[in-house]
Parts: C-alpha cells; sequence; structure tokens
C-alpha cells in the first residue's frame, strides 16, 4: 500500500489529469466497434476484457495495474528527498530574509533620523536672514534751546538696531549649528547606506546559491510529476476497463476493489497481513507503555486501523467464496 504522503500525492495528480485521462481512454477504444452486451457477457465469464480493441485477459490487465501502481510508488519515493529538500531550502531562505529585516531595521532607522535631521538643517539654511532695521530720519524739532534733534526719535532708531543685532546673531548662530547638523547627517546618511549595501549583498549572495539549487530540484521535481501522472493516466484507463466489469465476474476470478484500486486475492491477503502486523506491533508497543506505568491496557482498546482491517478480511473472505463457487 501507499503511504498517506503518497496517496494524497497520487490523488492529486489524478485530478489534475482528469482530462488527459479521457483523452487516453478514448485513444484506446478509438478504431474498434463497441462489444454487444451479449458478447461482453461471454468474455467476461472467460475472465476477458475489451482493451484496446481487443478482448484481453482480466488478470494479465490487472497485473499492469499492479506494475503501474509499483511504477507510480517508485516515482513518488525518487521525487520525496527532492521535495524535502525544496522545503528544507524555502525553510531555511525565508529564516534568512527574516534576519536581514531584523539587522537592516536598526540601520534604517538611524537613517531615517539622519534624513529628518538634514531636512531640518537645510530649512534653516535656507531662512531668509533678519530684514535691516528701516530707521526714522530725525528731522529735529523746537525746544528751550531752538531747533535740535529729537531724542525719542534717536531712542527709538537706537532700540531698532539692537533688535536687529540680537536678531543677525542668533540667525547667524542658528545657521553655524545647522551647517555642523548637516555635515554630521549627510556623513551619517552615507554610512548607513554604505551598511544597507552591505547587508542587501550578502544576504543575496547567501541565498544565491539556495535558491539555484531550488531551481534545479524544482524543476527535476515537475518532470517527476509528469512522468507520475502518465503512469497515473495508465493506471486509470485500466482500472477504467475493470471497472466496467460487473463485479460478479470480477470476484469469480479472484479480482476484488479495495479502496479504489483492483487486487487480486492473494495481494489482499498480503495487504491485510501488514495491517494486522501493524495493529499487533501498536497493541505490544502500548502494553509495554502502561505496564511501565503500573496499569495494563483497557479491553476496549481498539487501534484505529482495526476497521480497515475487518472490512478487508471480510472482502477477502467474499472473493474466496465467490472464487470457489465458479468452480
Amino acid at each position: 500500500m501507499h503511504s498517506k504522503h503518497s496517496s494524497v500525492l497520487v490523488a492529486g495528480l489524478v485530478m489534475s489529469a482528469s482530462l488527459l485521462c479521457a483523452v487516453c481512454v478514448a485513444a484506446e477504444q478509438a478504431g474498434s466497434s463497441k462489444p454487444t452486451p451479449e458478447e461482453s457477457q461471454t468474455h467476461y465469464a472467460k475472465g476477458e476484457v475489451h482493451y484496446g480493441g481487443k478482448w484481453v485477459s482480466m488478470t494479465g490487465l490487472l497485473d499492469s495495474c499492479r506494475t503501474t501502481r509499483a511504477a507510480i510508488k517508485t516515482e513518488l519515493e525518487k521525487d520525496k528527498p527532492g521535495k524535502e529538500r525544496i522545503a528544507e531550502i524555502t525553510k531555511a531562505a525565508a529564516k534568512m530574509l527574516a534576519e536581514w529585516r531584523t539587522r537592516k531595521q536598526p540601520v534604517e532607522r538611524e537613517l531615517a533620523q539622519a534624513e529628518a535631521k538634514r531636512r531640518l538643517a537645510q530649512r534653516v539654511l535656507s531662512m531668509r536672514p533678519p530684514a535691516k532695521p528701516n530707521l526714522v530720519q530725525n528731522s529735529g524739532r523746537w525746544g528751550f534751546g531752538g531747533w535740535g534733534r529729537d531724542s525719542s526719535v534717536e531712542e527709538d532708531n537706537r532700540r531698532r538696531r539692537q533688535q536687529y543685532e540680537r536678531e543677525m546673531k542668533r540667525y547667524n548662530e542658528l545657521r553655524e549649528q545647522a551647517k555642523e547638523a548637516f555635515i554630521e547627517a549627510d556623513a551619517t546618511i552615507d554610512k548607513c547606506r554604505k551598511q544597507l549595501d552591505e547587508l542587501r549583498t550578502e544576504f543575496k549572495d547567501g541565498q544565491k546559491s539556495l535558491l539555484a539549487e531550488r531551481t534545479k530540484l524544482t524543476t527535476e521535481s515537475r518532470r517527476a510529476g509528469s512522468r507520475t501522472a502518465a503512469l497515473v493516466n495508465r493506471l486509470r484507463v485500466f482500472s477504467d476497463v475493470l471497472r466496467a466489469v460487473p463485479e460478479t465476474f470480477r470476484l469469480k476470478h479472484g479480482i476484488a476493489q479495495w479502496q479504489g484500486a483492483f487486487y487480486q486475492v492473494t495481494e489482499l491477503e498480503e495487504l491485510h497481513a501488514s495491517l494486522v502486523a501493524e495493529i499487533q506491533a501498536a497493541r505490544q508497543a502500548a502494553e509495554a507503555r502502561l505496564a511501565g506505568e503500573g496499569t495494563s491496557l483497557p479491553k476496549t482498546w481498539r487501534h484505529a486501523k482495526q476497521a480497515q482491517a475487518d472490512a478487508l478480511k471480510a472482502l477477502i473472505a467474499g472473493t474466496k467464496a465467490d472464487m470457489t463457487g465458479a468452480k
């Protein structure tokens, strides 16, 4: 029997290839006249089925099913290591990506802060200097001593000049601070960008070999998938031909359907023996574990595959009975 993993893969291939399979069935039967029901009944009784435009042995076609199933299993087993390696590479690449993002985050934050600092410095450097004061022309006025300069106007002009000088001093101080900040921020930006480039190069170099290997393995896996799909299509053709035979005729020749596939009764007995061995091994392991804990296995204990084993045993017995009755 296929493993659970293999069965899932086969099922997927069957679904994806359903259209091609229909074409195959049509091609197998093309160019031949369809046998009459009476003719079919006669050949079924002799253990023959209509395949490829002629009557062939039912057990021979079943042998082809068996061979094809084995070939499918071989292809899946050969492709399994490649698929596992692809999964490992994908996981490693994702981890590498996460590490790269983590390492570059503080550098990006520092870069963003430096860029903001430089923009602020640029705004300060682009500010216009304070406007020169508009001084009032002192035309003078009459006083006790005669005509003289107006002291209030002089005082006002002096205040305006002082205010302007203070603003210019502050303006120049801010410009000097902004120049220093700009130079410092510019250097930090260059440093951060260089660090980010180095981290990006390191990340890409690290992934390069992994991604190249994954591409190669993916191509090989797709080819294996195509080969497996072709085998699945072939098995589907064989199975459809056998499925068209009434069950009574199949059973009389020792051919039974189990879980969607056709087997000789001897194969079913091998499958049953394998199931029984698996169940017994599980029981012994459970008994040993519980004995170590000072308890015993409940009488109600039942393996998950026990119902499957029972159904297979009943199918084998029924098939043998039909074979005996046909003699």
